[in-house]
Parts: C-alpha cells; sequence; structure tokens
C-alpha cells in the first residue's frame, strides 16, 4: 500500500520508504494518475501532456525512458502499463486530495474543522511548471480543490460567529483571506469577525487593506455592502451593543418588548442640546438635516467609487481545452454550444455575453480574473478528448459572493457529451432558479455567430463519429443542430447526411426514410460545393447501401479523382470491387487506403476487408492474420471482424481459439441473434460457393461456446 501527499508538496511513501528523488515529471505522471485511480490513460496522451512541445515520437521516446528511470525506484509497481496506456490500480494509494474532498462533503462540525487544521498549501504547490498540458490539466484542479476548501473556511467561519466564537471567526476568516486577498466576501467576513470581537481599529485597517489590494489589483472598489458595513462600525453602531436586561419595571407591556431593548443598539448623540427639554420640531429638523447629509454623503461615496454592476445572468466562459492538442479547440467549442442552447433554449436562462473573451475563473489560480461584462453568475469548465472517451469538469461561482454554487466532473463515453451538456444546463438553470432575474419567459437567441457555431458543432460530432462507426444518435442531434445555426453549409449538410446514412443501415431491414432524405441532403450539399470531397465520398457510401455497385464505384472515382489518396474512398472503392466480385482489387485498394493512412482509427475496417477478400481467394492464413489485426486496432462496438475471425479459425479446425473470439463478441452482444446481415460482405458474388460454409463455421464454433 502506498500513501501519497499532494496537498503542499510532493511526497509519496510506498510500504515503509519514503521514495525521494522522482524526476519532477515522473511526480506529475504520478499524480495525474493518482488523481484518477483505475482509469487507463493512453500513452499518447500522458506523452502529450508532458512533453506537449516536443514532436510525437520524441515525446513517446521521452515517456519510455522515464518509466525505464521509475521502475528502478520503489515507486516501480506503483504505475501499471501495457503496450498501449498506463495507470493505477485504484486502492493501491492512498492520496490525501482525494481523501479531502471526500471529508469536505462531510457536514459535521468536527469533520470540517479537522480538514481546516489538517490542509496547509495547495495541490503540488511546490512543484515547478512542467508543460503547457500539465499545467493546463493542474489548473482547474488546483481551483476546484481551492474552492472547496474556501467553501470550508466560509462555512467553517459563519459557524463560530453564529456561536459567539469570534477569535476563532477571526482565525478562520483571515486563513480566508490568505488563500485569495481578492475574495472580498472573505474579506467582508473577516472585517466582521474582528468588529464582533471587539477589535474595531483592526476592522477598520483591514478594510483599508482590502481597498487598496482591490484598486490595485483589479481598479476597483469595495462593493456597496463592504462600505456599508464599515460605515456602521466607524459610527459605532455595529455590532449590536447588548445590554443586561432592564429590572426598574416589571409591567406586562415592557416584559413583551425587553428582548428588543436589550438589542437596540444605543442612541448616538450627534447635536448635543444645552435643554433637556427642547422642542419636538427643533428635534424633527435636526434629526432631518442628519438624516439628509447622510444620504448626500453616502451618494457621494457611492459615485466616488462606482461600484460594479452585477447583471442578472449566466456568462458561460469558454471551457478550456487542457489536452495541449490544437486540434481539440474545435470540439471542445462545440461542447460550448451545447450547453449554451440548453441553457438558454430548454431552461430560459438568460445568458450574458463576453465581448472581449476574456471572463475566466475567479479562482485562485486564475490570475484574479474577474468577468469583464459584470455578469452575476459565471459558468467555466475544462475538457479533453481521448480516443473515445470524454473528460469535463464543469463550476457555477457566484460572483457577486465569490461561492461556488456547483461543480462536478464527468468521465464517460465521448457519444454522451450531448447528455453531459443537458446535465451541466440542468444543475446550473437550478442553481439560479430562485434568482428569478436569470429567468426569461421566452427562449432568447442563445448564441451569436451562426456559421461559427454550426462549424464548431460538427467539430464537436466529427470526434464522435470518428470512433463510432455505427449510428449515433447523439451526432444527429448534434448536427441538426448545427443545421439550424447554417442551413447552406455544404459540411454542415454533409455530416447531416452521413447520419442520417448510419442511422438508416443501423436498422434490419434497412430504413429507407433516412437514406432517402439523405440523397437529398447530398445533392444540396454538392450543388453548394461541387469539389467537397466529403459530400461525395458519402455518395458513394449511399450508393451502396441502395444497391446500386457500380454507381458507388463511380462516385468512389470521382471523390479520388479530387483527392487521389483519399483513405476512406480508397477502402470504400475496396468494398464495392468486393462486392462485385474482384477480390484481387479490392486487396490492391484496401493496401493504398491503409498505405495513404496509416493511423486512422477506420484502418481496422481496411483489415478486415484485406482478411475477407484473402478468405474469397482461399488464403486463410492471410485471412487469419489479416483478420487478427482487424481486431487489435478496433475502436467500435461492431467487433464483426470477431465473428470473421472465428468462422476462419473454425474451418482450419482451430476449434478452441474459434470459440474463444466467437465468445468474446457474444459477451459484448448479449442476446444478439446471428444470421448473415451481420456479415453482409457474404452478398458478393466471391461468396456464392462458400457462403453457407462461412455460416455453418460460426454455428460450430458457437455450439462450443
Amino acid at each position: 500500500m502506498a500513501s501519497l501527499t499532494l496537498i503542499g508538496p510532493f511526497a509519496l511513501r510506498v510500504g515503509d520508504c519514503d521514495v525521494t528523488g522522482l524526476p519532477r515529471k515522473a511526480q506529475a505522471l504520478i499524480a495525474f494518475l493518482a488523481m484518477q485511480p483505475g482509469r487507463r490513460v493512453s500513452r499518447e496522451v500522458v506523452a502529450d501532456l508532458l512533453w506537449t512541445q516536443s514532436g510525437a515520437d520524441q515525446a513517446r521516446h521521452s515517456l519510455r525512458q522515464m518509466l525505464v528511470v521509475l521502475r528502478r525506484t520503489p515507486a516501480g509497481d506503483l504505475v501499471r502499463a501495457d503496450a498501449d496506456e498506463l495507470w493505477i490500480e485504484a486502492g493501491t494509494v492512498t492520496v490525501d486530495a482525494l481523501a479531502l474532498e471526500k471529508r469536505l462533503a462531510e457536514t459535521h462540525g468536527a469533520v470540517l474543522s479537522s480538514c481546516v487544521s489538517d490542509v496547509q498549501g495547495g495541490l503540488l504547490e511546490n512543484l515547478p511548471a512542467i508543460s503547457q498540458g500539465f499545467d493546463e490539466w493542474l489548473r482547474p484542479e488546483r481551483a476546484r480543490l481551492a474552492g472547496l476548501m474556501a467553501q470550508t473556511l466560509r462555512r467553517r467561519a459563519v459557524t463560530q460567529i453564529t456561536t459567539g466564537d469570534y477569535d476563532a471567526a477571526v482565525e478562520t476568516a483571515s486563513r480566508l483571506v490568505g488563500m485569495d486577498t481578492l475574495d472580498e466576501a472573505g474579506q467582508r467576513l473577516l472585517i466582521e469577525a474582528l468588529a464582533r470581537a471587539g477589535r474595531r481599529i483592526e476592522a477598520l485597517q483591514q478594510f483599508e487593506i482590502c481597498s487598496d489590494t482591490l484598486l490595485t489589483e483589479l481598479d476597483i472598489a469595495p462593493d456597496a455592502e463592504t462600505v456599508a458595513l464599515i460605515d456602521r462600525i466607524r459610527a459605532g453602531t455595529w455590532p449590536p451593543k447588548v445590554r443586561a436586561p432592564a429590572t426598574i419595571d416589571d409591567s406586562p407591556i415592557q416584559s413583551a418588548t425587553s428582548d428588543a431593548a436589550d438589542i437596540a443598539p444605543e442612541p448616538v448623540a450627534v447635536f448635543p442640546t444645552r435643554e433637556r427639554r427642547a422642542r419636538p420640531w427643533r428635534k424633527g429638523i435636526a434629526w432631518a438635516a442628519v438624516l439628509l447629509g447622510v444620504i448626500t454623503g453616502l451618494a457621494c461615496v457611492f459615485a466616488l467609487r462606482q461600484p460594479a454592476a452585477h447583471s442578472a445572468g449566466v456568462l458561460v466562459a469558454d471551457f478550456r481545452s487542457i489536452s495541449g492538442a490544437p486540434i481539440q479547440g474545435g470540439m471542445v467549442a462545440g461542447f460550448d454550444v451545447l450547453v449554451k442552447v440548453g441553457l438558454a433554449t430548454q431552461h430560459h436562462v438568460r445568458l450574458i455575453e463576453d465581448p472581449a473573451g476574456s471572463a475566466g475563473s475567479t479562482g485562485p489560480d486564475s490570475g484574479h480574473a474577474r468577468p469583464d461584462a459584470g455578469s452575476r453568475y459565471l459558468l467555466e469548465g475544462s475538457a479533453s478528448f481521448e480516443t473515445n472517451k470524454l473528460h469535463i469538469t464543469a463550476r457555477l461561482t457566484d460572483v457577486r459572493q465569490n461561492a461556488e454554487l456547483w461543480s462536478n466532473r464527468y468521465d464517460a463515453q465521448i457519444s454522451d457529451a450531448p447528455v453531459i451538456a443537458d446535465d451541466i444546463a440542468s444543475h446550473t438553470a437550478r442553481a439560479v432558479a430562485r434568482d428569478r432575474e436569470t429567468i426569461v419567459e421566452s427562449a432568447p437567441s442563445p448564441y451569436p455567430g451562426g456559421p461559427r457555431a454550426a462549424r464548431e458543432l460538427v467539430a464537436l460530432g466529427h470526434q464522435i463519429d470518428y470512433y463510432s462507426p455505427g449510428a449515433n444518435p447523439s451526432t444527429q442531434q448534434i448536427y441538426r443542430l448545427a443545421w439550424q445555426f447554417d442551413k447552406n453549409d455544404a459540411v454542415v449538410l454533409t455530416h447531416l447526411a452521413n447520419s442520417d446514412i448510419r442511422a438508416g443501415l443501423s436498422h434490419v431491414p434497412e430504413d429507407r426514410a433516412p437514406l432517402e432524405e439523405a440523397d437529398a441532403t447530398l445533392r444540396q450539399a454538392i450543388e453548394l460545393d461541387p469539389t467537397n470531397v466529403y459530400a461525395l465520398f458519402n455518395v458513394c457510401i449511399l450508393r451502396r447501401a441502395q444497391e446500386r455497385i457500380p454507381e458507388a464505384m463511380e462516385w468512389c472515382k470521382r471523390t479520388l479523382d479530387i483527392d487521389p489518396h483519399n483513405p476512406g474512398a480508397l477502402r470504400e472503392l475496396g468494398h464495392d470491387l468486393l462486392r462485385s466480385g474482384d477480390a484481387v482489387q479490392a486487396i490492391a485498394s484496401y493496401r493504398a487506403s491503409i498505405d495513404a493512412s496509416p493511423y486512422l482509427p477506420f484502418r481496422s475496417n481496411a483489415f478486415k476487408g484485406l482478411g475477407v477478400a484473402s478468405l474469397a481467394l482461399g488464403r486463410h492464413d492471410d485471412a487469419i492474420a489479416y483478420l487478427q489485426k482487424a481486431v487489435e486496432l478496433d475502436v467500435s462496438s461492431v467487433d464483426d471482424e470477431l465473428l470473421w475471425l472465428a468462422a476462419v479459425l473454425e474451418m482450419d479446425a482451430r476449434h478452441d481459439e474459434a470459440a474463444r473470439f466467437l465468445r468474446q463478441f457474444m459477451d459484448r452482444h448479449p442476446g444478439l441473434k446471428l444470421d448473415d446481415n451481420y456479415l453482409w460482405l457474404l452478398h458478393a458474388p466471391a461468396y456464392a460457393d462458400c457462403r453457407q460454409e462461412v455460416l455453418a463455421a460460426l454455428a460450430s464454433a458457437g455450439d462450443k461456446h
């Protein structure tokens, strides 16, 4: 069992041994994995995270070297690894930051007191800068933990004031201010605690420190609430002075009002008089003059100080991409659009635009930025995409009180992006629902700049499609929303058509309605842009789905005329050639597709095609090798190359292996009834003589399974 300290300086203990002398990037790796125990992270993501500025090959090489160094230390068995991923097993290390988060969720006073006393410092406080990617990951983690701690300190100080433990409240509020001197709500809490503890001079001095800090750092004056508090302290009318209960007159009337009299502030003699029997009208004039003077003075103070106004509404700051990969910027922006649309159109929340684009975190690690738009609420977060996985953090802050209202972290499939965006919008709407000024009767325009929003949504949808070859309702939802923003963009139209094709082909038998709709949409896209390769490529797919194989081949060739090395068109042409019975030319086209882009996720489909074509030519050894490669590279949930591999192995009398691969497929698809609809390439003329042989082999392997 290992224990890891991340709050304050990095410290690792494995068994009875303190692990010292670790390179700082090794410390960063252990911290990154330990904060998400059990989660497997690809080597590419880790290498890019820690060596953001290096090339991919150099980053992978540096990661391998660091792991070799790490293996020679007592922490060598802590980080687990295989050829593709790194992780720390859940339950093998206790992490103080994760334990603190769990304890902070408690409401018991003793637990909160223990948290306050135990925590000294921020997350990885003394760790120097590692890389742009790691620092982008660390910044929101620090801010999130600091926000939880600030909430705890604030709750603790309020409780101490309520129970009359003013000296302890001063200590707690001082620590809150020490975390963030620009937290004006914390400054106000400290001023109140000092005043209640009878330390009036210190309270006035703290206000001057607060004013100077806000003016120097943010060029703003304290809020009206802070000014009103300090004016009452200066006047001696606050905090209320408690007097002993009256004992002279014990009449029922006085007894009924004694509680109010006991806490009433002592009157202040502003205009002393010579006579005790001043005339009532003179007293009235005097007090009216005093009141007028106070109002005038406060008006002048407010005019000079110009406190920042907070508009009723939510400012959604751009979610930060923490992957370090520039290509993910558009995807993250697309997720922003989903959140904003959900807030505006579904929940009717008033959104405040940030014309300067400068809204940022109000946390202690954000540079102390405040939203320029003066919004009352700030929604911010971070996002990263890792193949078919999505990692999101979100936080809603009340800017006036600098108080966190809600936060959450999501680790899910990338196809769940619309669900997560809707969950964030729903929680945000519920958190601000009591502030009626933030809710509007009718849905406002959710987002300006339609074409840009449409392209950002397409970037997100394409990332989902990239790793999900089957039909996906979430991408249909995203593309239809993009089409609402811009109905004359060929790229948007093509992606919308592609989602309809996937939806049509996912039904058995095929659903012709979405295929016909896709046909019309593609015609419109090609009219807008006749050289749109993706539109031409999708017509190729559509024609094959419509069993118009010669036309499909022509559209693939038109695509290749514009882009001769388009891997998708080469792969689809291979499918069409195989369907037409030309297995030899199909193999050539599949190989060209792999050579054109050896790292595309869908290359597994090309290797499956090579295996199927080799089987058609009777080359069983080649077919097994290609299909095993397809299984190794598959990132989708279709897995039908497992069926092909099981069939070929069964034909070669490798019964146990065949049953094992068929078992893998059936475990992933419980309750599925196998037929040749799942093996659509069996419809090719090349299989006229062996279709039943393949299905019989699968049936035989199934009996053993």
